[in-house]
């Protein structure tokens, strides 16, 4: 059985799988999702050569968190094992993995769903998708 790290996978890793769709959910009842790449690309070039060559490496994705300021803000102060992290697609390719990220996040409403009456407690953590920021809503 492969190791994940600390994501719970809801299903195994195929092969050639570029990177995964995720969920965290936090003790406050807020949630995120998120895509994270299985590998790193870098292209270099070489000496005596005109092209550049591709190089890839496995990515931190086992001990990766988040790169949502505010959701590692809380998992600094309720610790990472308060927090669950489950992985629920995998994707084969980076722009299916783009595309299957921002799908995931509208169809959830990230950027307006609230958790309470007053609308001032927003559920996910997520601010944006793509280039559409969340916007705070004015003080009543």
């Amino acid at each position: 059985m492969e190791d994940y790290g600390h994501w719970i996978a809801l299903t195994e890793r195929p092969a050639g799988a570029y990177g995964f769709i995720y969920a965290i959910f936090g003790p406050t009842g807020r949630q995120y999702i998120g895509r994270k790449q299985l590998v790193s690309v870098s292209t270099k070039l070489l000496p005596g050569k005109t092209r550049r060559t591709k190089s890839y490496k496995e990515s931190d994705w086992r001990g990766y968190t988040s790169s949502c300021r505010e959701l590692l803000d809380d998992i600094s102060i309720y610790s990472k094992e308060a927090f669950t992290f489950v992985i629920y697609d995998w994707c084969m390719g980076k722009g299916i993995l783009t595309y299957r990220e921002c799908q995931e996040q509208w169809d959830n409403e990230v950027l307006s769903r609230v958790t309470n009456e007053n609308g001032d407690e927003r559920l996910w953590y997520n601010g944006n998708i793509g280039a559409v920021k969340f916007l705070k809503p004015e003080s009543k």
